[in-house]
């Protein structure tokens, strides 16, 4: 991995797990909640089917308690697929991070713990290395959201992102939570603002994917990643749309 700039995007399909099962919320509303399955190995199996090889896993049990409870799925799917999986939600500890590597994740999101511990992240960005810690930048309305959405961080979001770039981060999980499962696009405007702030990061967009016109427009726009949840779950993107454009990627 690395943040050498390319003309692919990365498709990261999401597993969003809450109680043991395959959910997507509604702008991170747990009173808004659409079940798709109780397998997310079989899921994910049916993503690599597709030509996918990245799996973006959010345990949402944990974004509530900050206890890390669905790294039993994580393990199984990295022991039975190819694909290589990064884990977020209440990861708060250097326990937690360790507990996700140790089951296979490839990369770990930190979002509240960027916030409430940035001295901390900064020795995890150390200690694992830039490549494998990624910051979540949660936004609305150009504030920065944590704790599962439930609470805005005082600090503001362009001194947030230059610190963290100063601190070595690479990677960052940028959202416009107000776009999350609504399925009426991207945040372009937004993602145009963090890469006049900081150009030389990997960006992973995520949030209101809709279409595969979305896709290609953030390719266009020089974002190295995106995650589609709703848009798999509900056939706007379908598996045909999928195998095309990896095929023409490779």
């Amino acid at each position: 991995m690395g943040t050498e700039k390319t003309n692919n995007i990365q498709l990261r399909p999401a597993i969003d797990l809450l109680g043991g099962k395959c959910v997507r919320l509604v702008e991170g509303k747990f009173d808004q909640v659409t079940e798709y399955g109780s397998d997310a190995l079989e899921i994910a199996k049916r993503f690599e089917d597709w030509g996918l090889e990245y799996l973006h896993m959010v345990d949402l049990d944990a974004a509530r308690t900050g206890i890390l409870s669905q790294y039993r799925w994580v393990e199984r799917i990295v022991s039975r697929t190819s694909m290589q999986v990064d884990v977020g939600g209440g990861i708060q500890s250097e326990d937690a991070i360790r507990i996700a590597f140790e089951s296979g994740a490839a990369q770990v999101n930190i979002g509240t713990a960027a916030i409430k511990n940035p001295n901390l992240v900064y020795k995890w960005l150390k200690t694992f290395g830039p490549e494998r810690i990624m910051i979540s930048m949660d936004m609305k309305m150009d504030q920065i959201q944590i704790r599962g959405w439930v609470d805005e961080a005082e600090i503001e979001w362009k001194d947030f992102l230059r610190n963290y770039v100063g601190m070595g981060a690479k990677y960052f999980v940028c959202t416009d939570t107000t776009k999350d499962g609504m399925l009426e696009g991207p945040s372009f405007e937004m993602y145009d603002k963090i890469k006049n702030v900081e150009s030389d990061i990997f960006i992973v967009a995520s949030g209101g994917v809709a279409s595969m016109d979305n896709i290609y427009q953030l390719q266009d726009a020089g974002i190295q990643g995106v995650i589609i949840g709703k848009a798999l779950y509900e056939g706007f993107i379908t598996e045909d749309d999928i195998k095309a454009f990896t095929i023409f990627q490779k």
